[in-house]
């Protein structure tokens, strides 16, 4: 399983299907996924490495360019539903893994910063993406079968209270666990900071305490579900990291 936000492709879609194959997942979360009339690179990226696809509408556009999430799996997809977060959205679909069904999510939710954040807008984003998760947490309660839930959720894990965040709870307390959650620093990181970003970080935090990277892409899951092994992919085809992992469903052998 691995989940991967796409955008900033600098070595374009042919270095996203390469990148993307070479994972070698079973399942793949993709955001922010690059569509107009004349391109679809979710389904184009799925045809390259014989996926299945499942894509969402549209959830932000520039002019006839859109951006769209998409699941890929080598296993039969059963269904596919979205739910519109505020401005966002969530793409989930159900796969049967060898007999056995899977809920496979994926999202993506308002970025954690602009370029010339405010604390005031940073707060006003951070509530946004609560009520973002609000909405997913409720949509998915209830479900009868294991869940993996992965995607660019844009918040900070030990974050203290600062700014107030600390929307990565709400996730573990409605019982999901947190895939790649050892503490820091030793979980892998999937979003390298832009120096840009770090002198505007700087000007709230002393230099010492911004790291090189942070995790904005998370993989959680439910009960049904084991993790063997999990980490992020350093890589030049997005500003993000692909984060790959290997899952087991416990009633599948």
């Amino acid at each position: 399983m691995a989940t991967y936000n796409t955008h900033y492709s600098d070595r374009g879609l042919a270095g996203l299907q390469n990148r993307v194959g070479e994972m070698g997942a079973d399942i793949v979360a993709l955001q922010e996924v690059l569509a107009s009339p004349s391109y679809d690179h979710a389904r184009a990226i799925a045809a390259r490495s014989n996926y299945r696809s499942a894509v969402s509408s549209p959830y932000v556009r520039y002019g006839t360019t859109a951006w769209l999430l998409a699941i890929l799996s080598r296993h039969p997809i059963l269904k596919i539903e979205e739910k519109a977060l505020g401005s966002r959205r969530a793409l989930r679909t159900l796969i049967d893994v060898h007999g056995h069904n899977l809920e496979v999510v994926t999202l993506h939710l308002t970025p954690l910063a602009g370029p010339n954040s405010s604390t005031s807008n940073i707060r006003q984003r951070t509530a946004a993406r609560r009520k973002e998760l609000q909405i997913l947490i409720h949509w998915l309660k209830g479900s009868p079968y294991p869940q993996i839930v992965a995607g660019d959720f844009n918040m900070l894990r030990a974050t203290f209270g600062i700014l107030d965040m600390g929307e990565y709870s709400m996730m573990l307390e409605a019982g999901y666990e947190d895939a790649d959650g050892s503490w820091l620093p030793m979980n892998s990181d999937t979003f390298p900071i832009p120096e840009e970003t770090r002198q505007k970080v700087g000007e709230y935090l002393p230099g010492i305490l911004i790291p090189d990277a942070i995790t904005l892409d998370y993989v959680f899951y439910s009960e049904g579900i084991s993790v063997d092994s999990i980490e992020s992919v350093e890589s030049a085809e997005s500003d993000h990291y692909p984060l790959v992992g290997d899952f087991r469903l416990d009633n599948c052998q």
